[in-house]
């Protein structure tokens, strides 16, 4: 199961830094202006949708793996809920956010291990997902897999809160 899913990161990885990802990005981020430059928005979503459909249908096969069947009653609002909770706040524009996501989860790594270790039980895992929501949304944006790739990959000698485009360029060489 875990080289499945090092398989499926990888896959949407190599996607992503692709041609096909820079299509994707640029219809995420600007319909129009991809249409524009010559991106064939239609096909591009209809390939997104089969890629993020085979995505779907590998992780439900390897729940059913897992679980030994797959019913609907598993899946209450409450847990799909906390599922897109967890996955905004891990970072919906990066590998990394997703895999943070899946290990924070309401049945992932991180609560299992705080449930043997110190006894703490799934709904405090809900509460404390509802907690980083509100903590994300209002700190960081883009996740907590983007905020660690912003301080990262921060250029060193410039603040990060400055926004080049904002500066007038008869004033970016002037000397007080």
């Amino acid at each position: 199961m875990l080289a499945v899913t090092i398989g499926m990161c990888l896959l949407v990885a190599s996607v992503r830094r692709g041609g096909l990802g820079q299509r994707m990005l640029a219809v995420r981020s600007n319909e129009r202006a991809a249409a524009a430059a010559a991106v064939d928005v239609r096909n591009v979503k209809l390939i997104a949708f089969g890629i993020s459909a085979f995505i779907a249908g590998v992780a439900g096969t390897l729940y059913a793996y897992n679980f030994g069947s797959v019913s609907a009653a598993r899946f209450d609002a409450i847990t799909a809920l906390g599922l897109i909770a967890f996955a905004y706040a891990g970072g919906i524009t990066l590998v990394s956010g997703a895999i943070f996501a899946g290990l924070i989860s309401t049945e992932a790594l991180m609560p299992h291990a705080l449930d043997k270790w110190l006894g703490i039980s799934g709904n405090w895992i809900l509460l404390f997902g509802g907690v980083l929501l509100i903590f994300t949304l209002l700190q960081h944006p883009e996740g907590v897999a983007g905020a660690f790739y912003k301080r990262v990959h921060r250029r060193p000698g410039r603040p990060a809160s400055v926004d080049r485009r904002l500066v007038a360029p008869e004033t970016e060489g002037a000397k007080p």
